[in-house]
């Protein structure tokens, strides 16, 4: 947003939003880089709300996920055994 007067921003022209975060990323491209472990942490996140909310393959998934980018501990092997047992035992039910 451009502000002209205190409390009065106008939205900038899509085209300077534009090159503002293409100066942005070149000045700046470790602001922008994910790392192996913050996926993991992010995917390990997901893995346990979906166990909480019984998504079970969901969940499995997402240990999965985190198995890729590092070694999973035994409680997180646990959690992936647990909720790769309740999605079989749903598959099964139908």
């Amino acid at each position: 947003q451009i502000v002209e007067t205190p409390g009065a921003a106008i939205p900038l022209p899509a085209e300077d939003v534009k090159r503002r975060w293409g100066e942005l990323l070149a000045q700046h491209p470790e602001l922008f880089q994910v790392t192996a472990n913050q996926i993991a942490t992010w995917h390990m996140t997901e893995a346990q709300k979906c166990s909480e909310l019984q998504r079970w393959s969901a969940a499995v998934e997402h240990w999965n996920q985190v198995e890729l980018r590092r070694a999973l501990t035994p409680e997180e092997l646990e959690e992936r055994r647990q909720a790769q047992e309740q999605t079989s035992a749903a598959l099964s039910s139908h």
